[in-house]
């Protein structure tokens, strides 16, 4: 890590204390200075820092994930309120519907402090978490692989046992993904879960404890942001975890539209001027005269009727002709581009 890397990372651990302590100052001891600061019963209301530091936990937060860890852990020392506090608090931000997740430097930091505080409690809270996830995912429909597995990795990085498992099960899927391809390029499907597992190990990468699965997920993102910016040398890298080795880097980049179709004119790059107007608005210029023609065309209306007897749905298909105006633009080599 170079030191101007070091400089940032500090200085994001130091932002994310400050809006820690905020946070508890502005709810845990109820401090009249902070904004939003809301009314409250004389007693204090202790354990919101305690209830941050188990809500890092989980990569994704919803309310019920935060209650259930409130419970576990912290019954009878923070009031339910604090839940709501936290997940619309600063220290979180709003990724789906009921779906939160901490800032990446507030998470590191509050995961810190939970294994200075409590590093007994860890593996238990991990375990906790896990068995959690996988009742949710027999009980919601909703909760799938795609939302229990990071979860669940993100929990097994804090079990002895289950460490080594998470980099191979990542491992395996980008392998996966990468089945079948041979050398060709993958498709735009293939490359949005290349994506998914990036961003998951990413998110990980404090934790995780394998250097090689970290730096290709850093040049997938890379890749798939900006592929001009990747090193020869590192796109044509072979990058393996274990004996896993991972699809090749080439696999990402988007294929080169084509030239033309069989039956077509070939494709051509156009100059072009764009103009919004519509109706009621003053009249503009054009560059040059549109030609109004007629056009004719045909509307179809799908009507559904239920018959009684026999009890079954009929579907029937009603076609009307109409006529309007459009407007035709002769671009070069006799090419026609028609607004309808």
């Amino acid at each position: 890590m170079t030191e101007a890397s070091q400089l940032n990372q500090g200085t994001e651990l130091s932002d994310a204390a400050w809006q820690v302590d905020r946070f508890v100052r502005r709810f845990e001891r109820g401090d009249r200075a902070e904004p939003g600061y809301r009314e409250r019963s004389d007693r204090a209301e202790p354990g919101y820092r305690e209830l941050a530091r188990y809500a890092a936990m989980p990569l994704v937060l919803t309310p019920e994930l935060l209650g259930y860890l409130r419970v576990e852990f912290l019954r009878g020392q923070v009031d339910w309120i604090a839940e709501a506090d936290l997940l619309l608090s600063d220290l979180c931000r709003p990724v789906g519907y009921e779906q939160y997740v901490l800032q990446p430097e507030v998470r590191a930091l509050l995961l810190a402090e939970l294994e200075a505080a409590h590093p007994a409690d860890l593996e238990r809270a991990a375990t906790v978490l896990i068995q959690y996830l996988r009742q949710l995912a027999r009980t919601n429909p909703y909760f799938g692989p795609r939302e229990q597995q990071p979860q669940a990795w993100s929990a097994m990085l804090y079990i002895a046992a289950e460490r080594q498992k998470v980099a191979d099960e990542i491992a395996a899927e980008f392998e996966r993904v990468g089945a079948g391809v041979g050398e060709w390029v993958m498709s735009s499907s293939a490359r949005r879960e290349m994506k998914h597992f990036a961003k998951i190990v990413q998110d990980l990468a404090p934790r995780l404890g394998d250097p090689h699965l970290v730096a290709y997920a850093q040049r997938v993102t890379q890749v798939l942001k900006e592929p001009r910016s990747i090193a020869p040398q590192d796109l044509h890298r072979i990058y393996q975890v274990g004996d896993r080795v991972l699809p090749a880097l080439t696999q990402l980049i988007a294929p080169v539209m084509p030239t033309g179709f069989p039956g077509f004119p070939p494709l051509q790059q156009f100059d072009f001027e764009v103009l919004e107007f519509a109706e009621g608005q003053p009249q503009v210029t054009l560059p040059k005269p549109l030609q109004r023609v007629r056009h004719e065309f045909h509307v179809a209306t799908i009507v559904f009727t239920q018959k009684v007897q026999p009890k079954r749905p009929e579907l029937s298909i009603q076609r009307t002709f109409r006529q309007d105006w459009q407007y035709v633009d002769t671009l070069p080599d006799d090419v026609s581009l028609e607004l309808v």
